[in-house]
């Protein structure tokens, strides 16, 4: 039984990502969806992926409302995805892994 702490699965996922993003509407899925497949059965990949996909999705939705045509990867900060982290591990589905990442008590709620 592993802890893992969220600045190593931060950059742990992010290193499958490429530096810059283009902001265009589907471009963050087209990246997302076959890295999905490569997470394999890693099931912190898999959580990872998906929460680092959720923090990237929502800066390039505001970057392109912006007027922007890109997302630089170093825009996502650990904060961030700790905290989608966080929120995706509170569902039921990941009581066996919530303690083992960053000192997340065993129930939902926190407590």
């Amino acid at each position: 039984m592993t802890l893992i702490r969220p600045s190593e699965l931060f950059e742990r996922v992010r290193a499958f990502w490429p530096a810059k993003i283009s902001t265009s509407s589907n471009a963050v899925n087209d990246i997302y969806w076959p890295l999905e497949e490569r997470f394999g059965d890693d099931e912190w990949l898999q959580v990872g992926g998906w929460s680092f996909h959720q923090a990237v999705s929502c800066l390039a939705r505001e970057a392109a409302e912006r007027g922007e045509q890109a997302l630089l990867i170093s825009a996502i900060t650990v904060e961030d995805f700790d905290g989608r982290m966080r929120s995706n591990l509170s569902h039921d589905d990941w009581v066996n892994e919530r303690p083992l990442y960053g000192n997340l008590s065993t129930r939902a709620d926190g407590n």
